[in-house]
């Protein structure tokens, strides 16, 4: 919603001289109205219960799901209390900790990182922020309107463009847990891997501005 919000109203005031300090407001609008929204936002549950903040902990489930069953507000209860009795063993764990040396203390904490359950879920995580940059796909939203520009569609594109991401961002998110996180990966990667082939390719040829062509046959 952001990119559809920040390209049309770029495009709005694009012949406005000095038109970019309007986006700088516009901008800080939208971070106040965010801010206001999280002033107002509850506390997570988890960390309500973590606190053994159990009533304002209720209210903040109802809050996200105003209709959540009965059971699942005892299981919980349940999860809270093995939450509250782990806090406990943490803060124990933490004063024995505390009398390590800082060595000992950077050892333990790379360990973590090499355990069984953790390491391949790290690897996953930086592998797909990783690859998410380097394929360029950012670099293209951040040029989208030049590049347009240049092939002669017009500025407006990219709010079609930035209306597609949202359009495949909200179709994802109801459709994710139908057809699986890892089929949806699968597809978006490909149809992403295509993409990037094409406009590859289609860069290899050199720009040329129809105004300026002047073929002889």
């Amino acid at each position: 919603v952001g990119m559809v919000l920040g390209y049309t109203f770029g495009w709005l005031v694009q012949n406005v001289v000095g038109g970019w300090t309007y986006l700088f407001l516009f901008s800080g609008l939208a971070g106040g109205a965010m801010f206001a929204g999280m002033y107002y936002l509850p506390y997570s549950a988890r960390w309500l219960a973590l606190k053994n903040r159990m009533t304002e902990a209720y209210a903040s489930l109802r809050f996200v799901t105003p209709r959540i069953p009965e059971q699942d507000l005892q299981s919980f209860e349940e999860i809270a209390e093995r939450n509250y009795v782990y806090k406990l063993q943490e803060k124990e764990r933490l004063l024995a900790e505390s009398k390590l040396t800082y060595c000992d203390k950077v050892m333990r904490e790379i360990k973590i990182f090499t355990e069984p359950t953790v390491y391949p879920a790290l690897i996953a995580s930086m592998g797909l922020v990783f690859f998410q940059q380097i394929t360029g796909q950012p670099s293209f939203l951040e040029y989208a309107d030049e590049l347009f520009k240049q092939i002669g569609v017009g500025i407006s594109a990219a709010i079609v463009l930035a209306s597609w991401k949202l359009v495949m961002t909200l179709l994802a998110t109801l459709t994710v847990d139908v057809y699986g996180r890892k089929n949806l990966l699968y597809l978006g990667c490909g149809c992403m891997g295509v993409g990037l082939v094409v406009l590859s390719v289609l860069f290899i040829f050199p720009a040329t501005e129809s105004g300026t062509c002047n073929i002889e046959y």
